[in-house]
């Protein structure tokens, strides 16, 4: 029988690597610190830093600062890594309420990088032994065809009698389309005889963008799959003493019963060979650490009953088989087991490999998987604040808010993207425009035109995504729009009771404070209104939060919107379909450059551009053989959500004596602040430092003029040693460019070379030479390539770096399609950035941070001689608005 075991340094499990203790608290810590030299103490950029085995990883910046945030509190190893130095690894502990900063000191290894000579025989060899380390590390159940080793090459492997052995000086690059992570795997080792399996590592995950909703929700099954029956959902129930409860059952065998002899029916015969004993009474400890004894051999049974371990015909269960030493097994109270040198497990267990691994900070539900297709996980809501409840012409309308999220484990995996428009009541759109939301907040402004006609005006948010669920989704807000020389009848604001604002004047400044003890907010602002000319009133009432359920559409009419989406198609002749082309779509302005491939249809499709403003961008069709491949005809834009049919509500308003004013005061608002806010200074950004040091080779632009059509890169060959640029097929079969540098493929994987250089265009990274090879000679000052590794760019250096610069100030915009008719030129419409002009109101706080007590407080400098009122607006979690203000009058 087969035996499992994946452990790291000290016997903790493998994707649990050096944690000792995950804490249960949910509030979100920060971690930070500078990345150097230990000998010339000069910053590293690039670095890897992450916490083992989570989703928490960042790189360091170009001054070597890095920045871990939202991590919940507890003990983790910290790791960072970088070409050419030593790992670093520290267990760190988090603490609730305490700033942490970690200052890391790397020492170079002194290691030199040596090319890698590999015969075809060797070749044969490796890539049998590395179809047996790819069964071994993921499995060889469906999940694992779902998972995906970027760069192989990295792996070397040695087999010395019946024993494989694996190690890997690089990071091992790993897509898990299965659990929807991308991995970053340090081996430490690796060992497989046939019959026993021992592999060790550190960790790092980090979420992959879904393609598709459905996507999206079957990367959420697999999880909440791999994680009920794991061996963390077994202990964390055992913690719970809940282990009835979630299906487990353990038995023993009888005195005199042989071990080694199974019947394929458990009722039948096996139980007969079995005595139960329960889990849960074992159980001792308390605090977070729990110890069980169990017997040095039993079965585990688990719900489920698919999968080649679900052994006997009449008891849908999944089997592991147990031996432990005898000595306690400790865990805590996330599931983590503290001692796995002490036990040893085989059958279901055992065969939970890495395609089915999940970071130990992943949040499962503690229920079983849901098999009804229910859409309120899928639930999104925008809930926004205004700056004042009406406005004037040529005033800007400031919104703030927050997206509201059903299952807040979604957010990552929904819309980035709000449609944010602004109606007169006859339904005439004044505004129109897309607002980008991140990590669930979103801002901007909306400039009422001078000329613009007094009246009630309906603004309306919502995502794309909602409407595949209702249309009465969309959050809608009434604001009144009144004429220069009126001003609206005051009307008593309904104050929340749980909401408690107070206004003193303090010497030269007005100190405002807010207690909100009792409730449970998401969004919270705070305006200050001139009464003489702005007295409080609102249209309508606060409406009462919605309250729905609903299932998952059958069909998905409109797409999850993370940025741009550009589809169409591409015709040949006689309007036939272009079936296999690839489309190239490039952003001049913002550098940037996409490639599609059509479908058997001749259909493409760019989703989730990045795109801001109104861009100019070029589109590109070609065959296999590089020849234009047809016209390109776009889709006409889905049709947007019709104006809403709502009775408007009125505002009473009276003449002033004379004209208000439209004047803006921000010496006001930039000197207000929230007391127990995060200061942020603004600086000069620095110019960025060089991030290597001599090249190897130099190409100035004047040599490579000439260059055959648009494709600059083709002159490189003949100029740098070692260097060839050829035109081959991927995986899929479509036509793409290769490099090869010092004898081997470093842009597509081949054993017999590890490296990948970095492609730099004015010092931003490409992660494909085929996003670059648009680039007019004409606008290419000089190409500097490196054929070593550089540490200084840490893992993305490690095989060299070609690094083009363009000329300052040489325009790009139509180069493309200067040098070729065939490519065709469009305006698209992208995304609006948040913007900071004047607002309407005298000061504006969009974003209130209250402490863990519901409160807060903050200062505004003293106004002149007037009546104001301070209000405060938010919504609670549940979608509530709610609001107070508080009146001073300033002599």
């Amino acid at each position: 029988m087969k035996k499992f075991s994946f452990l790291s340094r000290g016997g903790v499990p493998v994707w649990l690597a050096f944690l000792l203790f995950f804490g249960k608290t949910t509030t979100a810590q920060i971690l930070t610190g500078i990345v150097t030299d230990s000998e010339s103490g000069e910053p590293l950029p690039f670095a890897s830093v992450y916490l083992s085995n989570t989703t928490y990883a960042t790189d360091t910046d170009t001054t070597g600062a890095y920045k871990l945030a939202s991590i919940t509190p507890g003990r983790y190893t910290l790791a960072a890594r970088v070409v050419g130095y030593t790992p670093y690894y520290q267990t760190v502990t988090l603490q609730t309420g305490i700033k942490t900063q970690i200052n890391i000191k790397l020492k170079a290894d002194g290691r030199e990088l040596a090319e890698v000579k590999v015969t075809a025989q060797r070749d044969k060899v490796w890539e049998r032994q590395y179809q047996t380390f790819f069964n071994v590390f993921f499995g060889e159940k469906a999940s694992a065809k779902a998972c995906k080793i970027i760069n192989p090459w990295v792996i070397e492997l040695e087999e010395k009698g019946n024993t494989l052995t694996a190690k890997a000086d690089q990071i091992i690059e790993i897509e898990n389309r299965y659990l929807g992570y991308k991995v970053l795997y340090d081996l430490r080792s690796f060992k497989f005889n046939g019959e026993e399996t021992f592999y060790s590592g550190l960790t790092s995950f980090q979420p992959l963008i879904a393609a598709s909703a459905t996507e999206t929700e079957q990367w959420k099954a697999n999880r909440e799959k791999a994680f009920f029956g794991s061996e963390i959902h077994f202990f964390k129930n055992l913690a719970e003493r809940k282990t009835t409860e979630a299906g487990y059952e353990a038995y023993v065998d009888k005195p005199g019963a042989d071990p080694h002899s199974r019947s394929r029916f458990f009722y039948q015969d096996q139980a007969k060979k079995l005595t139960q004993f329960g889990l849960d009474t074992l159980v001792t400890g308390n605090q977070g650490t729990f110890q069980i004894r169990l017997p040095r051999r039993f079965e585990l049974h688990s719900a489920g009953g698919e999968g080649i371990f679900a052994i006997y015909r009449d008891k849908p269960v999944q089997v592991s088989w147990i031996e432990t030493t005898g000595k306690p097994l400790i865990f805590n109270t996330d599931g983590l087991l503290l001692n796995p040198q002490e036990w040893a497990v085989s059958g279901y267990l055992a065969n939970l490999r890495m395609a089915e691994t999940l970071p130990i900070n992943y949040l499962a539900s503690q229920r079983a998987p849901i098999v009804r297709r229910t859409g309120d996980d899928w639930i999104e809501r925008p809930v926004s604040t205004t700056d004042q409840p009406y406005y004037r012409p040529g005033q800007n309308i400031s919104l703030a808010g927050h997206m509201q999220y059903h299952n807040p484990a979604y957010r990552d995996s929904l819309s980035r993207l709000l449609r944010v428009a602004l109606f007169h009541a006859d339904k005439k759109p004044v505004y129109a425009g897309r607002w980008i939301v991140q990590e669930g907040i979103f801002q901007g402004q909306i400039a009422l035109p001078d000329t613009l006609r007094p009246g009630m005006y309906l603004l309306r948010i919502h995502s794309e995504w909602m409407r595949n669920f209702a249309d009465e989704l969309a959050t809608t807000q009434w604001i009144p729009i009144i004429g220069l020389s009126e001003k609206p009848l005051p009307t008593p604001l309904a104050a929340d009771s749980l909401l408690h604002l107070t206004v003193t004047r303090r010497d030269t400044a007005l100190q405002w404070r807010l207690e909100a003890q009792n409730l449970n907010l998401s969004t919270v602002s705070l305006s200050v209104l001139d009464e003489g000319t702005s007295p409080l009133a609102y249209p309508e009432k606060a409406p009462a939060a919605p309250q729905a359920s609903f299932d998952f559409p059958q069909k998905i009419n409109f797409p999850l919107e993370r940025g741009i989406t550009l589809s169409g198609r591409v015709e040949g002749k006689k309007d036939k379909a272009s079936a296999d082309a690839q489309v190239l779509l490039v952003v001049p302005r913002l550098g940037l450059s996409f490639v599609r491939s059509t479908d058997a249809e001749g259909r493409f499709r760019f989703s989730d551009l990045p795109i801001q403003g109104t861009q100019d961008v070029i589109l590109k069709a070609t065959n296999a053989k590089g020849k234009p491949a047809g016209a390109i005809v776009l889709d006409e834009p889905s049709p947007t959500l019709t104006a809403p049919t709502k009775q408007a509500p009125t505002f009473p308003v009276q003449p002033t004596l004379n004209p208000i004013k439209i004047v803006y005061d921000t010496d006001y608002a930039a000197r207000a602040v929230q007391l127990n806010e995060v200061a942020v200074k603004a600086q000069r950004t620095p110019p960025p430092p060089k991030v290597y040091r001599q090249p190897d080779y130099t190409v100035q632009g004047k040599d490579i003029q000439n260059a055959v059509g648009s494709n600059f890169l083709v002159a490189l060959q003949g100029r740098v040693p070692g260097l060839e640029i050829r035109e081959t097929r991927d995986a899929d079969g479509f036509i793409k460019l290769v490099i090869f540098i010092r004898g081997g493929t470093s842009a597509g994987f081949s054993s017999s070379n590890k490296n990948t250089p970095l492609f730099l265009v004015d010092g931003v990274p490409f992660e494909d030479i085929n996003q670059i090879s648009s680039i007019s000679p004409a606008s290419v000052e000089r190409v500097e390539v490196l054929t070593r590794a550089e540490p200084m760019l840490g893992m993305r250096g490690y095989g060299g770096v070609i690094s083009i610069f363009t000329k300052q100030g040489a325009g790009t915009d139509n180069t493309l399609e200067a040098n070729d008719p065939s490519a065709r030129k469009i305006a698209l419409e992208g995304y609006t950035l948040p913007t900071d002009r004047a607002t309407a109101s005298l000061i504006w706080l969009p974003e209130l941070n209250l402490d863990p007590l519901g409160v807060t407080e903050g200062r505004v400098p003293l106004l002149p001689a007037g009546q104001y009122r301070f209000v405060v607006e938010g919504f609670t979690i549940q979608g509530q608005r709610v609001r107070t203000s508080s009146l001073i009058m300033i002599e």
